[in-house]
């Protein structure tokens, strides 16, 4: 790798086993697909490649976008094709945006490619910003196979890779971090470089420490535009396993977000995301439903449990007494039947069912005057 990176060298181990999949590719004379997650240095990983590529292979990318595919194919009826024939024998073709063609429905112009690809065995690597279902879902446009065959997926930096920038950034800087800073760090960028970096800069830029510079409003700004900028179905498959209760979504969920690193080894999601479910989190009330983040959670209450809890939403903050609380659920005779000991049961029996559907309320005890209702 080459020393004069403005971004540190990850593990040469870690990079050399994605390159050497990809190499397969160029030497089969076919089409990959690669996927990253936005915002994770797909082009330093590219240009990564290149000097790989270089190096041990006497190869050389041809990165280009679909700026210029667009304009050699719109120049004249061969001008792309004379651009690809321009190609040297040792170069391979990179297109680095290649959702653009989608999104700008010119995904016609990619066929030309595919049918000169099949012609003259150009190896070409399709890069996308995306998940690998959204990228599947793109390439189901075409009829050829030859864009069908090969999908990689760069998932994020474990904690080995995440340990060696920070001691990159922290030699550049001059700054000193312990191991369990490092840990703390990953823990809550789960891998994402961007931000890692952002929360050195900070700690250099305004002499804080760990804690305060996790806090800056930059760092918060990377975290939520990460979030925002993460594909739809990979957000679904977060709040899915963030929220649901049934342990067969769960489990389904966890698959999805295996293959990203999304996931921590003790099942964890990085902390900016805990962070970014726990503000977006909305509470509707629709009749007889309760929705979280459009999620109908009514069925882990009875009927009598579920009008309590509308009750306790409706007066939010409110300090409600117990005696008012165990007359919503049982009626006005409830002490006939019914002791205090039981109300307390019902309370708890009621945090329980809160705390595992991850619903974003709590029942706060106000001793000697009743409970309050309170959103996390």
């Amino acid at each position: 790798m080459s020393k004069n990176n403005q971004q540190p060298p990850l593990i040469p181990a870690d990079l050399e086993a994605h390159f050497e999949e990809w190499y397969q590719v160029i030497e089969l004379r076919e089409i990959g697909n690669i996927v990253f997650l936005p915002n994770t240095g797909k082009m330093r990983r590219l240009l990564n490649f290149d000097e790989w590529l270089q190096k041990n292979k006497n190869l050389f990318l041809e990165i280009t976008g679909f700026v210029d595919i667009k304009k050699e194919f719109y120049v004249g009826k061969h001008s792309l094709e004379s651009y690809l024939l321009s190609l040297e024998k040792n170069q391979v073709l990179v297109i680095y945006d290649t959702e653009a063609f989608f999104k700008d429905d010119t995904y016609f112009i990619l066929e030309e490619l595919l049918i000169f690809q099949l012609k003259h065995q150009l190896p070409i690597f399709f890069v996308f910003f995306s998940s690998l279902a959204e990228c599947q879902k793109y390439t189901s446009f075409f009829n050829q196979v030859n864009i069908k065959a090969n999908f990689f997926l760069f998932p994020l930096h474990d904690f080995a890779n995440i340990s060696q920038f920070c001691l990159y950034l922290q030699n550049k800087w001059d700054l000193q971090v312990t191991n369990q800073e490092i840990k703390k760090i990953y823990q809550y960028t789960g891998g994402y470089l961007w931000i890692v970096k952002e929360i050195f800069r900070q700690m250099k830029k305004n002499a804080c420490s760990l804690d305060e510079a996790m806090i800056a409003e930059p760092v918060r700004w990377k975290a939520a535009s990460i979030w925002q900028a993460l594909p739809k179905d990979l957000k679904e498959a977060i709040c899915n396993y963030y929220q649901e209760s049934d342990s067969q979504v769960v489990i389904q969920s966890k698959s999805a977000l295996q293959p990203y690193n999304l996931l921590f080894n003790n099942g964890q999601l990085p902390g900016f995301i805990i962070e970014q479910l726990q503000q977006s989190q909305s509470i509707v009330l629709e009749q007889d439903h309760l929705l979280i983040n459009n999620r109908d959670v009514s069925h882990i209450f009875s009927e009598a449990e579920l009008e309590l809890v509308i009750y306790l939403l409706n007066n939010q903050e409110k300090v409600l007494p117990k005696e008012e609380l165990a007359e919503v659920y049982w009626g006005n005779q409830w002490r006939l039947s019914f002791s205090a000991w039981a109300f307390d049961q019902l309370i708890y029996r009621l945090r329980k069912k809160i705390n595992k559907a991850k619903i974003p309320f709590s029942i706060i005890t106000k001793r000697g005057q009743g409970y309050v209702c309170r959103k996390k």
